[in-house]
């Protein structure tokens, strides 16, 4: 989770986005499992949180409502970066 900051994410050297603060980072590869897809890289200083992915999946399957919960966060997140924060929010 990028707490506050600027990152870019690329692929291949090509820039395919910005993430800024509350954006989740490394969502797709927890989610599909494997290895990330993209680099992330600080274009601003930035503070993170971050859970092994190790710990969290073991965490969420300890706790079904905090991992419906987490689904939620991050279905929300990837639409955002899908169509874009004025078309998921209605402002």
């Amino acid at each position: 989770l990028l707490f506050n900051g600027e990152v870019t994410i690329q692929r291949n050297g090509e820039e395919l986005g910005r993430g800024r603060d509350g954006s989740m980072i490394g969502e797709m590869s927890f989610i599909r499992g494997g290895a990330a897809t993209a680099t992330v890289q600080a274009t601003h200083p930035c503070r993170y949180v971050n859970w092994p992915k190790d710990e969290l999946s073991s965490l969420l399957r300890r706790n079904p409502s905090m991992d419906i919960a987490m689904k939620h966060v991050f279905s929300l997140d990837l639409t955002r970066k899908l169509v874009g924060p004025d078309e998921t929010t209605g402002n």
